[in-house]
């Protein structure tokens, strides 16, 4: 049993699991299933890419912590709608290395433009009581000599916003969603970041030919940032594209209320529920 929030049990374990699986079979550990209901009510499931938790980095400290699973996608892909007209799915995730198996359930979140995240979010994310780096101005200066040549630049990104805005400082101070999603959209591969820029998902693809095959471009850069950690570009073209991938760029946060744990091998199954703000866990039969 334990009450808190942002590091309950089946998160630990779960980092723990997912760091040994990555280990044993590279990234792809991080592949899991996603189910969602469709307008006519029949389930649709994908695979998708667990991104972490909301504020926090698989290799970084950044000094937030949350108990909210992070997925990006493109805000025109039909998941996007399923998940506005019934916010209840589950994951499906098979971690091979270790033979078990994690079903998670619980009401998913998208926040992009035009879709911002419910209020109740910010209770399952907050500052660390320990870590680096400090968000104390004082002592700002003196931590950006000590981390910035070992921070990725979407954490580079999220720091400077973070940062920029002067009252994130209190304590108790409402997260910046905004600056989850700019550390999000750093973070992806030049290649993956160019196919937010592309038609639609599952729209027909029309022939094109060879001299206007230019729209669909397969890498996008960010070569830099400005002070208050937004992306930008030297070439006006290419900033563009950024832009618009952006706007088609939508992060899904994960608020979970139950954890289906099995290992395979061993037939021990354990489930953890969520009761009255208290994470309790239960071994059931296989």
């Amino acid at each position: 049993m334990t009450k808190n929030n942002l590091s309950p049990s089946w998160k630990k374990l779960l980092k723990a699991q997912l760091t040994a699986n990555i280990k044993e079979q590279g990234p792809s550990a991080a592949y899991l299933s996603l189910s969602t209901v469709r307008p006519d009510n029949n389930p649709a499931n994908r695979v998708v890419v667990f991104r972490g938790f909301a504020g926090e980095s698989y290799k970084e400290e950044t000094g937030w912590e949350s108990d909210l699973l992070t997925i990006t996608c493109d805000k025109r892909s039909p998941k996007v709608q399923e998940i506005a007209a019934n916010p209840n799915v589950e994951i499906c995730w098979f971690m091979g290395s270790t033979k078990e198996q994690f079903r998670i359930r619980g009401r998913m979140h998208a926040f992009g433009d035009g879709l911002n995240p419910s209020e109740s979010l910010n209770s399952h994310i907050g500052r660390k009581h320990h870590g680096m780096p400090s968000l104390d101005e004082e002592k700002e200066e003196d931590h950006e000599t000590d981390f910035s040549d070992r921070l990725s630049q979407a954490s580079k990104s999220f720091l400077k916003r973070i940062r920029s805005l002067k009252h994130h400082i209190k304590p108790n101070a409402p997260f910046d969603w905004q600056a989850e999603r700019l550390r999000q959209w750093y973070g992806l591969t030049d290649q993956l970041r160019a196919t937010f820029t592309w038609p639609a998902p599952g729209t027909p693809k029309e022939p094109v030919e060879e001299e206007e095959a230019t729209f669909r471009i397969e890498t996008l850069t960010i070569e830099e940032s400005d002070d208050n950690g937004w992306f930008s570009h030297q070439d006006a073209d290419k900033r563009a594209l950024l832009e618009r991938g952006y706007e088609n760029f939508v992060v899904l946060f994960l608020e979970v209320t139950e954890v289906d744990h099995s290992y395979l091998e061993t037939s021990v199954r354990t489930i953890y529920r969520k009761e009255d703000d208290t994470w309790n866990a239960v071994e059931v039969n296989p």
